[in-house]
């Protein structure tokens, strides 16, 4: 399936609003992503695929939360706190399936941590699901 005009384009916007650290690949955008009906049907497709990503072990060593919204049916926001001293910083997921029969993957778009706010994650999240569908 080729990459929408529109969905390259919004890549191509993160691409060079966060720094040339992110980068772009055709395969993993989220115009191949999956759908869902709520977080808690996208959480279970990944365990039950063979991931760990929402384990609760997981979870610990990365002090991470995730948000109930799901936009679009495939965005959602999660949150890391590496420790104490450090600030809590929000990701925009999504989740990937590469067709090789493995776990699926959960992407994120922009890049790992490239939010400051909860705010600003939600705004991309949704600007996400509108733009790419």
């Amino acid at each position: 399936m080729p990459v929408s005009v529109e969905a390259e384009a919004f890549m191509r916007e993160w691409d060079d609003k966060y720094d040339d650290t992110v980068q772009y690949y055709p395969y993993s955008t989220p115009d191949k992503a999956m759908r869902f009906t709520t977080i808690g049907e996208l959480m279970r497709a990944v365990e039950s695929s063979g991931s760990t990503y929402f384990g609760a072990a997981e979870k610990r060593f990365f002090r991470s939360k995730i948000y109930g919204s799901l936009y679009g049916g495939r965005f959602f926001v999660s949150s890391e706190k590496a420790d104490d001293d450090s600030p809590r910083l929000y990701s925009v997921c999504y989740v990937y399936d590469y067709g090789d029969g493995g776990r699926l993957q959960i992407e994120k778009l922009g890049g790992f941590q490239r939010f400051d706010t909860l705010d600003k994650a939600r705004r991309v999240a949704q600007k996400a699901a509108r733009v790419l569908g």
